[in-house]
């Protein structure tokens, strides 16, 4: 009789953890979904399209490799990065149903693939718009940031996961407010970081702040 009440007990236990990760699943696929047109309609705007032969884009957005991968602007690398990272990340929490389907490494290639094609495409768009300028240092940078998502989906995915749960379910207000002021802060570093120019020096680190480039914020003023 004990055994099969914690036969029961564990089914039970299993099936609400299931539950759980695929309510989170569709949170991740309704922010994957809202970042996703950001990213897409953040890099067409303004819509003001004009004509150009075919050839012609596909030219632009594959010539001299070599010479757009070394000579883009340090920030231009890591706004390009930065912009994929956080699409992967999302995709992946719902690709894989926040870590409970098997299959997770032919995801991650599933997923890797749709980050080139999506910002190819999103590229190759953006040489009809009269005032962007596609090449192909920005959808390759763009492909390292989507593989740097993947990866820190691997990493911290089912941590993060786990923390927002327990976050959005805690019922004693003390840890409420611990987790909540914890994913405060990281956003105010974040946001502190803009206009995302990090520095990867100490030099450059106080050269920045000797020069008040950092984007320092008072909270609630």
């Amino acid at each position: 009789m004990t055994a099969s009440a914690d036969t029961e007990n564990s089914a039970l236990q299993r099936g609400e953890r299931l539950r759980l990760a695929r309510r989170a699943g569709r949170i991740y696929g309704l922010l994957f979904l809202c970042y996703g047109i950001f990213v897409v309609y953040g890099s067409v705007v303004p819509l003001d399209c004009h004509y150009v032969p075919f050839a012609d884009a596909v030219d632009q957005v594959t010539a001299n490799p070599i010479a757009e991968l070394t000579g883009m602007a340090f920030l231009d690398v890591q706004i390009h990065i930065l912009l994929y990272a956080p699409l992967l990340f999302l995709g992946m929490g719902f690709a894989t149903r926040a870590n409970t389907v098997d299959g997770r490494a032919w995801l991650s290639v599933a997923m890797l693939a749709f980050a080139i094609l999506l910002s190819v495409s999103v590229e190759m768009a953006q040489v009809y718009v009269a005032p962007r300028t596609a090449c192909f240092g920005h959808w390759s940078y763009q492909c390292v940031g989507a593989l740097l998502g993947i990866v820190a989906w691997w990493l911290l995915g089912s941590q993060i996961t786990r923390w927002v749960r327990e976050t959005w379910s805690a019922r004693r207000p003390i840890r409420v407010v611990v987790y909540t002021l914890t994913g405060y802060l990281v956003t105010l570093l974040a946001f502190m970081l803009l206009p995302l120019d990090v520095p990867t020096s100490w030099v450059r680190f106080f050269d920045k702040l000797n020069h008040a480039t950092f984007n320092v914020s008072v909270p609630f003023i």
